[in-house]
C-alpha cells in the first residue's frame, strides 16, 4: 500500500521535474540563439565598419573622403519597425523625401489629387516618387542628372528612403533585418549622399499667401476647420448627452444626418481645391477624410441633442417605474452600472439607465422604482430630464 503511495508520489515530483526542465529548455534556448544571433550581426558590422562593438540603440560617428557621417540602427518597438538610418550634414532650407513610387499614390495622380514634380527623366519618374513642399527648390534639384543617379545607387543599395531636412540629408532602410544586409552599403550610401549634398539650390520661391507659403495657408485652413468640427462635436456630444440625453438617440442620430451629410461634402470639395496639386495632397486629404467622418456626425447629433433641450418649456411627463434589472459592464480602465425598467414608449420593451456605482448597489430589482422625469423636446425628441431612486 505505501509502495504504492510512494510510487504515485514519484510520478507527481517526476512529473513537475519534467515540466520544469521541459520550460527552462523552452525558455534557454531561444535566448541563446538570440545572443549568438546578436554577437555574430555585431562582429560583423564591427569589422565591416571599423567600431568597437557595434549595437543597437547608439549612434555612431564616422568619416569617408574626409567627411563626417553618422549611422543609427532603431531596434524598433512594439509600434516601430527595425530602422537603419545613415546621415550627413547638409546646411539648406530645402526639403523632400524620395521612396519608390506605389499603385495608391499612382492612382491619386490619376484623378488629380496630388502631383509630383517630373524631372523629364521618364524612367526616373515612373519609379520615384518625390514628396515636397518645396517645389521650385526640389524641382531645380533632381533636374541634375548626377543627383539622379546617385538616388538611383542608393536604392539598388536596399535603402528604401531618401529625405532632405534642414541641416541633414539622410538614407534609411524600414524595416531592417541587418543579418540580411551588407554593412559595405552604409560607407556605399555616404559616397552617394556625398554627391547629393553639392551644388545646392539656393533661390526657390514660393508663392505667398498673407506672409506664407499660400499651400500652407490652405493646409492650415483645412485642417484648423476639420479639427475645430471634431473638437466641436466632441463638446456638443458630452454636453448634449450629459444635459439633454434623448432616449431615442438613434432617430436623433438620423435626424442630424440630413445637415451634417451636405455639410460634409460642402467641406470636403473645398479641401480638394485646396490642397490638391502637391505630392503629400492625397496623404493630407485622407486625414481631414478621417477627422471630418468622425467630427460632422458628431456635431450634428450633439447640436440637435442641445437644441431639442435647451429652453424646452414643455410639460415634465412624470414615470413611476420598477427596476426589473441590472447589469455591469467594463472597459479597459473603467466600470459602469445600468438600471433596466419597463418602458413606457409605445414600441419599447424596457429603458437602461446608467447609474452610479452607490445607485446600483442600493437598487434591489422587483422592489426599488425609479421615479424618472422626461420632457417632450423642442424637435419633438423626448429627453430624461432627471430621475431617483425609491428604494
Amino acid at each position: 500500500m505505501f509502495a504504492g503511495i510512494h510510487e504515485g508520489y514519484w510520478m507527481i515530483y517526476g512529473g513537475i521535474a519534467l515540466a520544469v526542465l521541459t520550460s527552462i529548455v523552452a525558455i534557454t534556448i531561444p535566448i541563446m540563439v538570440i545572443r549568438r544571433t546578436n554577437k555574430r550581426i555585431s562582429e560583423k558590422y564591427s569589422r565591416a565598419l571599423g567600431v568597437k562593438d557595434f549595437k543597437a540603440g547608439v549612434q555612431y560617428r564616422a568619416e569617408s573622403n574626409g567627411g563626417p557621417y553618422f549611422y543609427y540602427y532603431h531596434p524598433g518597438g512594439r509600434n516601430s519597425s527595425p530602422s537603419l538610418k545613415v546621415w550627413i550634414d547638409c546646411q539648406t532650407k530645402g526639403e523632400f523625401s524620395v521612396g519608390k513610387e506605389t499603385g495608391f499614390e499612382k492612382f491619386f495622380k490619376v484623378i488629380g489629387i496630388s502631383s509630383e514634380i517630373q524631372t523629364g527623366d521618364v524612367e526616373f519618374d515612373e519609379n520615384f516618387y518625390i514628396r515636397t513642399n518645396a517645389i521650385s527648390f526640389a524641382t531645380a534639384y533632381f533636374s541634375e542628372a548626377q543627383k539622379r543617379s546617385a538616388a538611383r545607387r542608393i536604392f539598388s543599395l536596399g535603402f528604401n528612403s531618401l529625405s532632405l531636412k534642414p541641416r541633414r540629408l539622410t538614407v534609411e532602410l524600414t524595416p531592417f533585418t541587418p543579418d540580411k544586409f551588407d554593412p559595405a552599403a552604409i560607407e556605399d550610401a555616404v559616397r552617394e549622399l556625398q554627391i547629393l549634398s553639392r551644388d545646392i539650390p539656393t533661390d526657390y520661391p514660393e508663392t505667398s499667401f498673407l506672409g506664407a507659403p499660400a499651400w500652407k495657408t490652405k493646409r492650415i485652413l483645412a485642417f484648423g476647420l476639420a479639427g475645430v468640427a471634431l473638437v466641436a462635436g466632441i463638446l456638443t456630444l458630452i454636453l448634449g448627452n450629459n444635459f439633454f440625453k434623448p432616449f431615442a438617440s438613434g432617430k436623433v442620430f438620423l435626424f442630424g444626418l440630413k445637415f451634417s451629410i451636405p455639410a460634409f461634402f460642402i467641406f470636403l470639395f473645398l479641401v480638394v481645391q485646396w490642397l490638391k496639386g502637391r505630392a503629400n495632397s492625397h496623404v493630407e486629404l485622407l486625414v481631414i477624410l478621417g477627422m471630418s467622418l468622425v467630427g460632422f456626425p458628431m456635431l450634428s447629433y450633439g447640436t440637435v441633442t442641445i437644441m431639442n433641450g435647451y429652453h424646452d418649456e414643455g410639460p415634465v411627463a412624470r414615470y413611476h417605474q420598477p427596476v426589473i434589472g441590472k447589469r455591469i459592464s467594463h472597459s479597459k480602465d473603467s466600470t459602469y452600472y445600468y438600471l433596466v425598467v419597463p418602458s413606457w414608449r409605445e414600441g419599447y420593451v424596457q429603458e437602461e439607465f446608467s447609474v452610479g456605482r452607490s445607485l446600483y448597489q442600493r437598487a434591489v430589482p422587483q422592489k426599488s422604482y425609479l421615479h424618472i422625469n422626461t420632457k417632450p423636446g423642442k424637435l419633438k425628441f423626448e429627453w430624461l430630464d432627471g430621475y431617483r431612486l425609491e428604494e
